[in-house]
């Protein structure tokens, strides 16, 4: 649900997409110039929305784990097996 929301805050996988159409770099994480850019790359928010729709309508699984070290090395784990191509794990 986060990864859709209307708050760009909220929604990086949505801001994420929404640069891949667009050309235009950028982080995805909290604290980027994301408003600035809206306005020098206004094509930014028409592909926000429509991400934010893709999004809505994908499918998703879930598995609980409560150990935090375990969950982030499934989440690794997981992406790494299925290739998924917007998991990359770098710092920024």
């Amino acid at each position: 649900k986060q990864h859709h929301g209307s708050n760009p805050r909220n929604a990086a996988f949505a801001k994420l997409l929404a640069r891949k159409a667009t050309d235009v770099p950028g982080s995805n994480r909290e604290g980027e110039d994301w408003e600035n850019q809206k306005v020098t790359h206004p094509e930014l928010e028409e592909e926000f929305k429509k991400a934010r729709e893709r999004i809505r309508e994908m499918s998703v699984g879930w598995v609980e784990e409560s150990n935090a070290d375990c969950r982030y090395l499934l989440e690794f784990y997981v992406a790494k097996e299925l290739r998924t191509p917007y998991n990359d794990f770098r710092e920024t």
